[in-house]
């Protein structure tokens, strides 16, 4: 009776310990326990190359390799995929592991010229990834993008359509892959976003844009602290332009500029979009031309870069400015104190490169604070038996910035006593104490030579 009643006990326990206990979720996925890495992929795909060709990477976008893994087929084992070029074909092959042996399941050939895309990732919501080729043809304005589906033993394209862009990631942070097409149409671009349905894909939204959007000039990535976008920098008539800052919201396809003052959102020519200042969010570079140039060619200007990120209060923060001179070979990148303060000025004669600030009684008027200029080595004991004799006029310091490819670079800063001159002493101060006046150690640290100087525009100023 004893034993029965301590067996009958045990086994009400038993129960009570399996009923109090949490359910286990059911796997929805199998997990990869033997994951293949990148060497043994090309490895394996090198079998199957077709005679002639040659593996392709994509141009853009996050996959820059001609092999990647995918379930095509929703058996939870990732196929291979290689992408190739062959003549003027572009060509794809997927192949299965099959018991300890991979074998070729398909290969496909488009025609073009580059892959500007491949990749893959689930854009129908039914947790197998379609595969994403966007194939370019003779220019970036002729391409096609395909969306590849994996049905009965061969790929089906489920979408393709004439492009110029292609985007295809995660925006707006849903664990849904989006996608957009750009899309030209005449003098502007069409932006097309997708959504799943029924395993296929339809169109969700779209936004006509001014301009053209092109794949070399789209950047990914996060456009705010906690919001990913994209970046377009985009061409307006022959050589203009204008940025673009799409996001995602509520399902819509939106434009930061939509909500910013797009009056200043115009560039003398395009410039690509990068995080400058390597803070993790993207910048939108302007250009702006140097006082006292209007009578140099495109060729012979030096251009001013202010680079600014979308702040959280829908407004453009300068994060960074830069004066360069192609013909001098120099990047002068502006501390903080004079970002948006100060203004640079050209000697077309002798292209030296006059910094100042503009009066308070006279804005096109500058208080020259420092002077950088270059001479071929040859000029410089005339250069400096001139600067010597003027220093004594106690108006400015001269230095040697650097000595180089047979030319010198000298700096000049100027003092208090022109200030005086100009009537500008209030503004000089002001500026002394915003730390806006630069040293000869300081002017250095800003100043890179980056390209050896066209000596052929390299003049001696002329001395009364």
């Amino acid at each position: 009776m004893y034993k029965l009643r301590s067996l009958l006990c045990i086994l009400i326990f038993s129960i009570c310990l399996v009923a109090c206990s949490k359910p286990t979720a059911p796997k929805t996925h199998k997990e990869n326990s033997n994951p293949i890495s990148s060497e043994q992929l090309a490895k394996e795909m090198a079998l199957f190359l077709p005679t002639g060709a040659k593996w392709t990477s994509p141009k853009y976008g996050n996959n820059r390799t001609p092999f990647f893994v995918a379930d095509l087929d929703g058996d939870q084992q990732e196929e291979g995929i290689g992408l190739f070029k062959q003549n003027h074909q572009m060509g794809i092959i997927i192949i299965k592991k099959e018991a300890q042996t991979w074998k070729k399941i398909t290969q496909e050939t488009f025609t073009g010229n580059h892959f500007q895309l491949g990749g893959a990732g689930d854009l129908t919501g039914d947790q197998t990834a379609e595969i994403v080729l966007s194939i370019e043809g003779e220019t970036e304005f002729e391409a096609t993008t395909k969306v590849l589906q994996w049905n009965k033993q061969k790929m089906i394209p489920i979408l393709e359509q004439e492009t110029t862009a292609t985007v295809f990631d995660d925006l707006d942070q849903d664990q849904q892959t989006e996608l957009i097409l750009y899309q030209k149409e005449d003098m502007h671009t069409k932006a097309v976003l997708y959504e799943p349905h029924q395993q296929k894909l339809k169109v969700k939204d779209t936004k006509k844009i001014e301009g053209t959007i092109v794949m070399s000039y789209i950047t990914v990535g996060r456009v705010q602290k906690n919001r990913l976008g994209i970046v377009a920098d985009i061409s307006i008539g022959a050589h203009s332009g204008k940025a673009g800052i799409f996001y995602i919201e509520n399902s819509k396809l939106h434009d930061a500029f939509d909500y910013l003052d797009n009056e200043q959102n115009h560039r003398l020519y395009n410039v690509k979009s990068q995080d400058i200042n390597h803070d993790g969010i993207l910048d939108i570079a302007y250009t702006d031309m140097a006082m006292n140039t209007g009578t140099l060619s495109n060729a012979e200007q030096p251009t001013i870069y202010r680079w600014y990120n979308w702040k959280e209060e829908n407004k453009l923060n300068l994060v960074y400015q830069q004066y360069e001179d192609y013909l001098l070979g120099l990047r002068i990148t502006y501390p903080p104190e004079w970002r948006d303060k100060i203004q640079a000025s050209l000697d077309p004669q002798t292209h030296a490169i006059t910094f100042g600030i503009p009066l308070a009684q006279n804005k096109l008027t500058l208080l020259v604070i420092a002077e950088i200029s270059a001479v071929k080595k040859s000029d410089w004991p005339s250069l400096k038996q001139n600067l010597d004799a003027y220093k004594s006029l106690g108006t400015f310091d001269y230095s040697v910035l650097y000595n180089q490819n047979d030319v010198v670079y000298i700096t000049k800063i100027y003092n208090e006593k022109v200030a005086q001159q100009m009537n500008g002493t209030t503004t000089y101060l002001k500026a002394k104490q915003s730390g806006m006046i630069p040293t000869h150690s300081s002017l250095k640290q800003w100043v890179k030579i980056y390209r050896e100087a066209q000596k052929d525009y390299l003049h001696l100023p002329e001395f009364p």
